[in-house]
């Protein structure tokens, strides 16, 4: 790859029954949560269950005038993972595994500056008269903006997503060969976008 790859291995399922619950709670109505059970099913088959949320509005409010008062840069996460892990033989397995996450997050609080210096070259391309006749750079410090003055279209967000994945692993061990069948699946749908000019 171009720049670089990130390969990604699941924990295998556990030879005997555990599990793990957490939850944490925090300002801004956060909440999230984790819970994961593992341990076999049979003498040859094991098994994983992962859950995951993650809840929590923005730290800012939004100053209007659309949407005044609502929580700007919350986000919600929802995961679940689920392995089954099939071994033959103390030297072959075949991990089958699915996962499947929902995500949601709002635009992040955003203020504008507005430019005070520098104008476009005319002669360098095709601009808009907009362009041309008002200043397109902001020069000096910029100024603390307070957060009252936050605010975002009600309509805007920053990205809404789902996405499924499964994999298929089989690593089989004969007396003189091996082989093994890597076979996975990917859908993911995702929307994004955002509100720059608090228009």
């Amino acid at each position: 790859t171009f720049s670089g790859a990130i390969n990604y291995v699941t924990r295998k399922p556990d030879k005997e029954l555990s599990g793990r619950l957490e939850g944490t709670v925090g300002s801004d109505d956060m909440r999230r949560g984790t819970a994961v059970i593992s341990g076999p099913l049979s003498d040859k088959l094991s098994g994983r269950l992962a859950f995951s949320y993650d809840d929590a509005n923005g730290t800012y409010r939004n100053a209007g005038p659309a949407g005044a008062g609502d929580p700007l840069g919350g986000s919600t996460d929802k995961s679940v993972l689920a392995v089954l892990r099939f071994e033959p033989s103390e030297s072959s397995s075949i991990p089958l595994t699915g996962f499947f996450n929902d995500t949601f997050g709002q635009t992040r609080a955003l203020s504008r500056v507005a430019n005070n210096c520098g104008q476009f070259n005319a002669m360098a391309g095709s601009f808009t008269s907009i362009e041309l006749n008002n200043p397109v750079y902001f020069c000096g410090e910029i100024p603390a903006t307070p957060a009252d003055s936050l605010s975002l279209s009600a309509d805007a967000y920053g990205w809404d997503g789902e996405t499924v994945r499964g994999s298929l692993d089989i690593q089989y061990d004969f007396d003189r060969f091996s082989v093994q069948s890597i076979t996975s699946y990917t859908d993911s749908k995702n929307l994004a976008k955002t509100d720059l000019d608090r228009t």
